[in-house]
């Protein structure tokens, strides 16, 4: 078994469509980020899922090159963290991988998020 991948819901505005530019009034780099939460619910039997940007098949404007996250929430087990979080290969610009520290209990794990172009 294992856990459905869950799609990613943004801070502010998010992309919705393939390829699509948002525009920000700020000009860093960092405003070019996307910042979000993930939501998935545990199977018991892994420790890692996907987190869609989108929904799995439409992809970012960007090829990521850095995915910052953590956990912030849900009700699985409190000491059960993130390990790693990295592009999904093959998927780059649709998904991320998140591996955790323990199998995730059959309970909601939250991670949030950052995914830019740029680090």
């Amino acid at each position: 078994m294992a856990i459905t991948a869950g799609t990613a819901t943004y801070q502010g505005n998010g992309p919705a469509e393939s390829g699509q530019i948002l525009a920000t009034a700020l000009s860093s780099e960092s405003n070019r980020n996307l910042k979000g939460r993930c939501s998935v619910t545990g199977d018991g039997a892994s420790s890692s899922f996907d987190c869609n940007y989108i929904d799995g098949t439409k992809t970012l404007s960007f090829t990521p090159t850095f995915v910052l996250c953590s956990r912030s929430g849900g009700a699985a087990t409190g000491t059960i963290s993130v390990v790693s979080c990295i592009p999904k290969s093959g998927s780059e610009t649709k998904a991320f991988t998140v591996t955790t520290s323990a199998n995730v209990n059959a309970a909601t794990f939250i991670v949030s998020f950052e995914v830019g172009p740029e680090a």
